[in-house]
């Protein structure tokens, strides 16, 4: 899910102000400014929507800064298509096996090459800079390829190989760039042979 399917967001341009909440010390880069120390607590970020797209064009940003995989509407399960047909998978009705090679859909795994802005659809094959981790059930699994999904806006696919050591049942699928790590409980469903 992202931001944009619960918050209506216009593409008129505007000024946005995020709430950010710090549960700890910690420091941050912020752009020009560099290295931010921040005490626990709330911040205020304000922020212009004026550019290509307005307000809906940083909605996407914002959004795009934290990697998800994209469940299934109603369901835990993600989003998942086995090679080479496409076909749906992950799901009850439709397992993968150790071994397969699927792909896992989601949003925000970060900056790509050629560099695509956010909220422009992608052409070519713009791969991440930065190769995610992936793990189903705990377990590593091979990353064969990252990139934005041509014709789409924001949307990853990232194929991965499950796990040959994967045991079957509903195993949590976590995806990390950089510091950001997909939030828990999104699951694919594996059946050993």
């Amino acid at each position: 899910m992202s931001l944009e399917n619960e918050i209506v967001v216009s593409p008129a341009p505007g000024t946005y102000v995020l709430v950010l909440r710090c549960s700890s010390n910690r420091t941050i880069r912020v752009g020009c400014l560099g290295s931010i120390r921040l005490r626990p607590g709330y911040y205020l970020y304000v922020g212009s929507g004026f550019g290509p797209g307005g307000l809906r064009a940083r909605n996407r940003a914002i959004a795009a800064d934290r990697a998800r995989a994209l469940p299934y509407p109603g369901t835990n399960y993600a989003i998942a298509s086995l090679l080479p047909d496409y076909s749906l998978v992950g799901n009850p009705a439709a397992p993968v096996h150790p071994g397969d090679i699927v792909v896992l859909w989601g949003t925000g795994f970060g900056a790509t090459n050629p560099v695509v802005p956010a909220g422009v659809a992608a052409s070519g094959t713009p791969f991440t800079v930065a190769v995610p981790t992936v793990t189903v059930g705990g377990i590593k699994a091979q990353v064969l390829s990252s990139l934005l999904t041509p014709g789409s806006a924001g949307l990853y696919q990232v194929t991965i190989q499950v796990p040959v050591s994967a045991p079957s049942g509903a195993l949590e699928v976590r995806a990390s760039s950089g510091v950001v790590t997909s939030p828990a409980g999104v699951s694919i469903i594996v059946k050993t042979p």
